[in-house]
C-alpha cells in the first residue's frame, strides 16, 4: 500500500500537527517554533507512533532552528528508540551473560586468584543448574544467573555480568517503520528546497512594475 499522508492542521495551543501513515504504522508530529529569553529561535516537537512493533510518545522541547523534519531524520535510531520505548530497545541475553561468567572463572584461574578445585566447582554448578532453558523466560534466567554470580564468594568481585542484545521488535520497528518515515520526511524537505529558487524567481517577476515613463504612442515626425 502506498504511503498516505493526512493534511496538516493547527491546534489551539499553536502546535502544527503532521500525520503520516505508511503500511500499518502511523506517526503524529506536533511541532511549534518558539523564542527563548535570549531571543534565539527554537523548535519543540512531540512525536507519537503506533506500530505493530511498539507504540510510544516522546517530547523534544529544544530542537534548535533546524526544520523539524530534518531534525527527526538526522537523529539516531537508538536515541529515538530509548525516548519512545525506554529499555525495550534491548533485551537481556542469557547466553552472552553466561559466557561472561564463564570467562571470569577462566580469567581468575589463569591469574591464580582461585584454585583448580574452586574453578571446577563453579563450572560444574553452571553446567548443572544454569544451562539455557528455552521454555522459561530469558530475563528470569538471567536474573537467577546474575544473583548467583554477584553473591558467590569469588565471583562477586568481578562485577555485574549481565549482557544485552537488540530487541528483535525494535529492529523490525527501525527497518519497517522508522526508516521509511524519515526517508519520506527527508524527501519532502528536499523537494521543498528544490522548488524554493523557482518560487523566489517567480515572486520577483510578479513584483516587477511596468515603466510608465515612456508612452506606448510615438507621434509621426513631420517631413
Amino acid at each position: 500500500m502506498a504511503p498516505r499522508t493526512a493534511k496538516n492542521s493547527v491546534e489551539e495551543s499553536g502546535f502544527e500537527v503532521f500525520e503520516h501513515r505508511i503500511r500499518r504504522s502511523s506517526f503524529t508530529v506536533k511541532h511549534k517554533s518558539w523564542v527563548d529569553h535570549l531571543g534565539a529561535e527554537n523548535t519543540a516537537i512531540e512525536l507519537s507512533v503506533m506500530t505493530p512493533w511498539g507504540k510510544g510518545t516522546a517530547h523534544f522541547p529544544n530542537c534548535g532552528e533546524t526544520d523539524w523534519r530534518e531534525w527527526l531524520a538526522d537523529i539516531g535510531s537508538d536515541y529515538i528508540g530509548s525516548k519512545l520505548f525506554g529499555f525495550n530497545t534491548r533485551k537481556t541475553d542469557y547466553r552472552k551473560t553466561l559466557s561472561v561468567v564463564r570467562g571470569s572463572v577462566n580469567e581468575m584461574r589463569a591469574e591464580g586468584k582461585i584454585s583448580v578445585a574452586i574453578a571446577n566447582e563453579i563450572r560444574m554448578t553452571l553446567r548443572e543448574h544454569y544451562q539455557y532453558k528455552p521454555d522459561e523466560p530469558e530475563d528470569q534466567q538471567v536474573s537467577s544467573l546474575v544473583h548467583y554470580a554477584m553473591t558467590h564468594a569469588f565471583l562477586k568481585d568481578c562485577g555485574n555480568p549481565v549482557q544485552y542484545s537488540e530487541n528483535p521488535k525494535f529492529r523490525a520497528f527501525c527497518r519497517h517503520a522508522w526508516a521509511p518515515f524519515t526517508e519520506y520526511l527527508q524527501a519532502e524537505l528536499d523537494r521543498e528546497r528544490a522548488l524554493q529558487p523557482i518560487m523566489e524567481v517567480s515572486s520577483l517577476v510578479d513584483t516587477v512594475e511596468p515603466d510608465h515613463s515612456r508612452s506606448a504612442y510615438e507621434p509621426e515626425m513631420e517631413p
